[in-house]
């Protein structure tokens, strides 16, 4: 088979494009992209619900599920890229400290206003949509577990029980009671 100028000029461009950003380089941007999205999900989450009692409770729960729907899309995400480094790795610290961050003020302020929720007979919807977050954010933490070093599994899952104990106090303030994963 002879391969003309241009064939091999398209195939010489192609192959250093695909070598111009090293897999683990993008990944790397896949899960800090996942994390960038659940911060976001947070945040929008917080805005409904530092306007209670302004905003009506169906507010919550769109934005809390939305919260949901991103951990799912974002544990696909991750699952489906490769292996990340020690360097990559290292490099999800700050992101993932802003997560948990971002997780505990959401969670404070929505603790402020457990009384006004119980008063309102949410409570029980509260506790149910905090347990479908916690549970997505148990999936996603196992999901970036499984692609991080060995040698660091332990600190990443000790790096996300700041995610996890803001779930867990959310889910008792409201009056859930904590099962599964509880950070010491």
């Amino acid at each position: 088979m002879r391969f003309n100028r241009i064939q091999v000029l398209a195939l010489f461009s192609l192959t250093k494009f695909i070598t111009a950003t090293p897999l683990n380089s993008r990944d790397l941007t896949i899960v800090s992209d996942a994390i960038t999205n659940i911060i976001s999900a947070l945040t929008t989450f917080d805005t409904s619900v530092n306007r209670l009692p302004a905003t009506p409770f169906t507010d919550i729960t769109t934005t809390g599920t939305a919260i949901i729907s991103t951990l799912d899309t974002s544990t696909t995400n991750v699952l489906a890229s490769q292996p990340l480094t020690i360097g990559d790795t290292i490099n999800l610290v700050t992101p993932a400290r802003n997560l948990g961050n971002t997780a505990n003020s959401t969670l404070n302020d929505l603790i402020v206003r457990r009384d006004s929720l119980a008063i309102a007979g949410e409570a029980p919807a509260v506790v149910t949509l905090l347990e479908g977050m916690k549970t997505g954010s148990g999936v996603f933490v196992d999901a970036v577990v499984s692609k991080v070093p060995s040698a660091l599994q332990g600190s990443v899952r000790s790096v996300s029980c700041q995610v996890t104990d803001a779930f867990n106090r959310g889910i008792t303030a409201f009056g859930g009671v904590v099962n599964g994963t509880v950070c010491v």
